[in-house]
């Protein structure tokens, strides 16, 4: 309608309807500019560590875990530390292919090693087995 009354030139104010067309359309591609540059400055913050078994999307490493980057739509998440083992990103990158991990070393709270693998369960959660 708008370019129906700008094309037949009856409206008074028809400049400033262009105006305030011209004006929301950069308005709106300045603002999916600053969410780009958001997010190429969150992926260079936090560097891809694989895909998600549970969704598809990205795995990003994060100060306390490695994340789906799906935040919206999907909670997996492996913890950086699990019971007293430092997660690799190689670790999370076979976890996250193939369900489970090689045998890893692990800690009680009384300081005790012990071995066991990492797995995803049917509820996509991390467990120790």
């Amino acid at each position: 309608l708008a370019e129906k009354i700008l094309a037949t030139g009856r409206a008074r104010n028809a400049f400033s309807i262009r105006e305030y067309l011209n004006k929301m359309i950069k308005d709106e591609q300045e603002a999916l500019e600053r969410q780009k540059q958001r997010e190429e400055e969150y992926n260079s913050k936090h560097p891809e560590t694989g895909k998600c078994p549970k969704c598809g999307g990205t795995i990003y490493s994060g100060s306390k875990g490695y994340t789906c980057g799906n935040y919206t739509g999907c909670k997996f998440v492996v913890w950086r530390n699990i019971s007293g083992h430092q997660m690799t990103i190689d670790e999370v990158r076979t976890l996250c292919k193939h369900f489970v991990t090689p045998v890893l070393i692990f800690k009680t709270v009384e300081g005790v090693e012990y071995s066991g693998k990492l797995t995803i369960s049917k509820d996509w959660q991390v467990k120790r087995t």
